[in-house]
């Protein structure tokens, strides 16, 4: 993946969130950062198997396309095989974030041994799928605060935008070895 398959990916995927919604029952309100939808907002991302680009150009060609459209519009995830795992950050907090806000920056995992950028994408989908449901079926409120993940996996080291203060008090690195004691990625995996 390129330069310009990249754009035409990003836009190509923003073409699929603008696809029309519609209000659920008059009362079903989602709130991302400032914005208030009457409807859960369109999911998606991009996944290569390769790329000649550095993470960090494929971070700056995302966030230079995503100054020119709303942020209900930017991907969930960019995971390149090859390369490592994308996805956004809040440049304030250091929160990482599945789905971006409007100020939000991007920011990536790098794979180390023993993880890929499947193990980022597994996470951010095991988020996602937290608002899914299938058409006729109730609502039920998403908890909060949310409850850990079960991927229990290491994603990799975290490249954070300069600025960007620094959430890990560890430096395993994993998914949710804060949820568990702080435990290092040897004694995770043992457990």
């Amino acid at each position: 993946m390129g330069s310009k398959n990249l754009v035409a990916s990003l836009d190509h995927l923003a073409q699929l969130k603008r696809a029309a919604r519609c209000d659920v029952d008059g009362t079903f309100k989602v709130t991302i950062g400032d914005r208030e939808f009457p409807y859960v907002p369109i999911s998606g991302g991009i996944f290569a198997y390769r790329s000649d680009l550095r993470l960090s150009v494929v971070a700056e060609r995302i966030h230079d396309w995503a100054k020119r459209n709303p942020h209900e519009l930017w991907p969930n995830f960019v995971t390149i095989l090859n390369r490592g795992h994308l996805g956004w950050i809040d440049p304030s907090s250091g929160d990482v974030r599945t789905t971006p806000h409007r100020n939000d920056v991007p920011m990536w995992y790098e794979p180390t041994a023993p993880c890929g950028p499947l193990i980022g994408l597994v996470h951010t989908l095991e988020g996602l799928s937290r608002w899914w449901r299938a058409p006729g079926t109730p609502w039920r409120p998403l908890p909060k605060p949310f409850p850990p993940t079960n991927v229990g996996m290491k994603v990799g080291r975290a490249v954070r935008p300069v600025g960007v203060p620094d959430r890990e008090d560890c430096d395993c690195l994993c998914v949710n070895c804060h949820y568990y004691g702080r435990m290092s990625f040897d004694q995770q995996r043992q457990a």
